[in-house]
């Protein structure tokens, strides 16, 4: 009997020490380490609530959202009130596009405890990005009554105000965030959003350099050695990497600061850029060197770099304001041999449908419906567009304007590989 007590209290002992080893490596953001140490803490000692409970959480950060709903069960099989396991199975079935069963959760967390804040505010959250913005101001405000320094509910009111297109409101409630903790990110990206909207360059640019700090946002890191440029060193012969960083859209928008870039005293640029996009980049200047991006091989591939920046950053290493936004336009070209080889497919496809009524060359318009699921790390309702949508609009058009060409410029998923779908349907009004 003494020997089996002497052995339930060592395996307790190291329970204990793999769960604070858990606890730590969680604090620090090590979340594959955590995730380590807890799960041996719990094969040790299983069924303790404050291992299970951590151990959802810390699956949460890693994406592994079925297996966090696994511990969060067996926890709420041990204490059917527990108001973390509540709230974790909630956010998980945000993260799998559950919405409604996320509401339940979130509802049944406060129904235990109406103070319960953190429920009210993952509620609010969810209901704003579903755009029902009454019911989501009204959950903000009973966290904000819970909490009145609650920096998570305060930033969620200033995105509400963002959604409203109230900038100066939603402004005011990031600068309050501010207030409490000067080192809050969430608040300094956001703030960092609604002065661009603004036109507020000076300060908004200087703060969207806080995007790195956003754990969304660290799979855009590069790792070089060189320095980061920010317009402060001479680039006079020196040599330049300007990376793209986020969305395909975001990296079209802002090459056209490479050519304000290259009338610098600058040495040589390089723009590095995904692979889809090295064709169409080519067209800013001779002069510029674009690469294809290849994830992990940056250290070996660019040696000699003297600098580089994020092509984000460049607005402000350029000092760019509302009045000296680059106006060379167009600052991007399609190859001419594309260009020729599309305009007889397309002509094709017109002779093919000639309306004897009309002469004149039709009007062709692209469509897209769904954006690439990159931004923020998730698909958004406000980028994606149902196609039955699209449809419903062409039929609308129909009767009212005619000789119009729609033609799909969507890209889709056939066997696992991508495939342009340039002329996948087109449709003659």
């Amino acid at each position: 009997m003494f020997i089996e007590k002497q052995k339930n209290d060592k395996g307790l002992e190291t329970a204990k020490k793999h769960f604070q080893l858990g606890l730590i490596a969680l604090s620090e953001s090590q979340f594959s380490q955590a995730e380590k140490e807890l799960r041996i803490s719990n094969q040790v000692a299983p069924n303790r609530v404050s291992t299970l409970t951590n151990l959802s959480a810390t699956l949460i950060h890693l994406g592994k959202f079925p297996e966090s709903i696994e511990f969060s069960s067996q926890i709420l099989e041990i204490e059917p009130c527990n108001l973390e396991a509540l709230l974790n199975l909630g956010i998980c079935k945000i993260n799998l596009n559950e919405p409604q069963s996320a509401i339940i959760y979130f509802d049944k967390a406060i129904a235990i405890d109406p103070l319960f804040g953190s429920a009210w505010i993952n509620k609010a959250n969810l209901l704003l990005k579903q755009e029902l913005l009454n019911d989501s101001a009204y959950c903000f405000n009973q966290a904000i009554k819970v909490n009145a320094k609650s920096e998570e509910a305060l930033i969620g009111l200033g995105n509400l105000q963002n959604e409203l297109k109230k900038y100066d409101q939603g402004i005011k409630y990031f600068y309050d965030v501010l207030t409490i903790n000067p080192k809050n990110i969430r608040a300094k990206w956001n703030l960092a959003l609604s002065l661009l909207r603004l036109g507020k360059y000076k300060e908004g640019w200087k703060l969207y350099e806080s995007r790195w700090d956003l754990p969304s946002m660290q799979k855009n890191k590069i790792s070089i050695n060189a320095p980061l440029w920010l317009g402060q060193e001479s680039l006079a012969n020196k040599r330049i990497l300007i990376h793209a960083e986020q969305g395909f859209g975001d990296t079209i928008q802002f090459s056209r600061y490479l050519n304000v870039l290259e009338t610098t005293a600058v040495g040589e640029i390089i723009f590095e850029v995904p692979s889809q996009l090295t064709s169409i980049m080519q067209s800013i200047s001779r002069s510029i060197e674009v690469v294809e991006a290849i994830p992990n091989s940056r250290l070996n591939s660019y040696k000699n770099i003297d600098f580089y920046c994020p092509i984000m950053s460049l607005p402000l290493a350029l000092w760019n304001t509302t009045q000296n936004i680059p106006e060379h336009i167009p600052y991007l070209r399609s190859d001419p041999e594309k260009n020729f080889f599309w305009k007889q497919q397309l002509n094709l496809i017109t002779a093919s449908k000639k309306n004897p009524k009309v002469d004149c060359r039709p009007i062709r318009i692209g469509i897209a419906w769904v954006g690439s699921g990159h931004y923020s790390g998730e698909k958004s309702h406000k980028r994606d567009i149902p196609f039955q949508m699209i449809r419903n609009l062409i039929e609308k058009i129909s009767p009212i304007v005619e000789n119009i060409e729609f033609h799909s410029v969507q890209p889709i998923k056939v066997e696992n590989q991508v495939l342009s779908t340039t002329n996948f349907f087109h449709m003659t009004i």
